[in-house]
């Protein structure tokens, strides 16, 4: 596969054991650790794929109050507790979500 195709290569998914279903994914879904979803969203943004990623982030009170949630994205933040946890993938700032995600490592390894 390479990054200048004209469209999107259809990828199949196979179903069922009674016989081969087969489906083409037009929208992605990922979850999982931020950096695997920094990528599906880099694999998809070059086709304009709907790239829909689900964010785990530290929350706190669970109302947006707090902003210990706060995505930033490029039409502005956000908080996962409240108006998340599915956003664009092609709309997350990634380099400063993953600095965020990193803040409090340290004191997970000290445990």
């Amino acid at each position: 596969m390479t990054a200048h195709t004209e469209e999107m290569p259809r990828y199949r998914s196979v179903e069922g054991n009674a016989g081969i279903k087969e489906r083409e994914h037009r929208a992605y879904l990922a979850i999982g650790p931020a950096i695997m979803m920094k990528f599906v969203a880099a694999t998809t943004k070059p086709f304009n794929a709907p790239t829909t990623v689900s964010l785990n982030t530290i929350m706190i009170d669970g109302t947006g109050m707090c902003g210990g949630c706060r995505v930033p994205l490029a039409d502005g933040a956000q908080f996962v507790c409240v108006d998340g946890p599915e956003f664009d993938g092609h709309k997350v700032d990634w380099s400063s979500l993953m600095s965020r995600l990193s803040f409090y490592k340290e004191k997970k390894r000290s445990r």
